[in-house]
């Protein structure tokens, strides 16, 4: 479905019954990430995600931050009427929550953290700025392949195109 918050209109899913889990994925990413957890954990809970501003089926319309994604989850939350969730996040999603965490932690139970983004030594964190400045020149797409290539082993980009490809749409 697409969510009208905060002047934009954000692709989210909501799939299951039960207590609240709020999937936030990373950069390079979309909420099809999560597709296999919403399989597997929707007879029990109510699983929520949503493509931030700027990815999948949400387009930017501004300038992206981690404030902003914070908002934007905050506002998803209000109008879906959840009042109090578990947060999962991967890579940038663990940066948002861990802002969103602090910001209102009323509505946080438990968060889980994948691939936590701590402080990088320096040579980390110009090649996070250099990623972060082509997606904002060029778009997502543009570090799609290199996400893809990263989070897959040598074997699986050789003999598994099938998961290849799943991993490029997420």
């Amino acid at each position: 479905m697409q969510l009208e918050v905060r002047g934009k209109k954000l692709a989210v899913e909501k799939q299951g019954s039960g207590e609240a889990v709020v999937l936030v994925h990373g950069l390079g990413s979309t909420l099809n990430v999560w597709e296999p957890q919403v399989r597997a954990l929707a007879d029990r809970f109510t699983m929520v995600r949503m493509d931030l501003e700027g990815a999948g089926r949400s387009p930017a319309v501004g300038a992206l931050s981690i404030d902003g994604w914070v908002q934007d989850l905050k506002a998803m939350l209000d109008a879906l009427q959840i009042g109090r969730a578990r947060f999962v996040g991967h890579s940038l999603g663990t940066l948002i929550l861990q802002h969103f965490a602090v910001a209102h932690p009323a509505q946080v139970d438990k968060l889980v953290f994948l691939g936590v983004n701590r402080a990088p030594p320096e040579a980390r964190r110009a090649a996070i700025r250099e990623r972060v400045a082509k997606v904002r020149a060029e778009g997502i797409d543009a570090i799609v392949e290199t996400v893809v290539k990263g989070g897959l082993s040598p074997h699986t980009l050789a003999e598994k195109p099938e998961v290849v490809a799943f991993a490029r749409d997420c």
